[in-house]
């Protein structure tokens, strides 16, 4: 091998690893990107769908207008299912809170059976041993970052999808012009079968996640202040009629432990 052909080797390698780095270093704006496209490429035929969804002889709705009333519509449906979830989740929170005391101390009691702890844990003890001001001060600061960090990214995401769709005629017409003349219509027919390709996949798993939201939520909101037989419960809870006392995963494993056929 010639000192050419290794000197060109090594320029390859390093920018390689150049790109990698760069992209390791915009990954977060790239997968910004990535979703917003992804939500173009799929909401595209809808924005059609919509927008040229006026009685013959009158006037197109407004591209623009259209990609707002798709939003209108998320947001609706993501309200509702908030409104439907939010006070039973609070009110199951609260009732967590009250019964804190008593779940560590049934835990500790069971780790102490199986020989995991060799003491219960005193509030003192675990006032000692909590981190001190600043650590604490720290992660509440790092939530905080994270929290607006994601609420910036969702607007972006946002903003970024909106642009995408008004402008999706003049981008595609500029990706196409890349290819060969001869070319260029058989491209322009595979990007429309891929949006609308997208656009069914993408709304299948909407329908899908709003199926099973809104079912969800309305057994969660129904199930409130009940105690017959299952009901639906935040992760980690579990309730049922054999055992109505009962309000946490860790009530029935201690249960089960204690006094097996209680349970079954």
């Amino acid at each position: 091998m010639t000192a050419a052909a290794v000197g060109r080797a090594v320029i390859t390698i390093a920018l390689a690893a150049a790109a990698l780095a760069a992209l390791y270093v915009a990954r977060s704006a790239i997968l910004i990107i990535y979703i917003s496209g992804l939500l173009a490429t799929g909401l595209g035929p809808l924005v059609h769908i919509i927008e040229h969804a006026a009685a013959p002889g009158t006037q197109r709705l407004p591209r623009w207008l259209a990609i707002l009333l798709i939003y209108l519509v998320i947001v609706s449906v993501l309200t509702s299912v908030g409104l439907l979830v939010v006070p039973p989740l609070i009110e199951q929170s609260q009732d967590l809170s009250k019964r804190i005391p008593e779940l560590l101390e049934r835990g500790q009691r069971f780790l102490v059976d199986r020989g995991v702890l060799d003491h219960q844990i005193t509030l003192e003890e675990a006032v000692r041993n909590a981190p001190g001001p600043g650590q604490a001060a720290g992660t509440v600061a790092s939530a905080v970052a994270s929290v607006f960090t994601g609420i910036l990214a969702l607007i972006t995401v946002l903003m970024l999808t909106f642009y995408l769709l008004v402008e999706s005629d003049a981008l595609l017409a500029g990706f196409v012009r890349l290819f060969p003349r001869p070319d260029r219509p058989r491209v322009q027919a595979a990007a429309l079968k891929i949006s609308t390709k997208v656009s069914a996949w993408l709304s299948g798993q909407l329908i899908l996640g709003g199926t099973i939201g809104l079912t969800a939520a309305a057994l969660f909101a129904g199930g409130k202040g009940s105690r017959a037989d299952w009901r639906v419960r935040p992760p980690g809870t579990l309730t049922c009629a054999r055992c109505p006392a009962r309000t946490s995963a860790l009530d029935a494993g201690l249960e089960a432990y204690h006094n097996p056929a209680a349970v079954w």
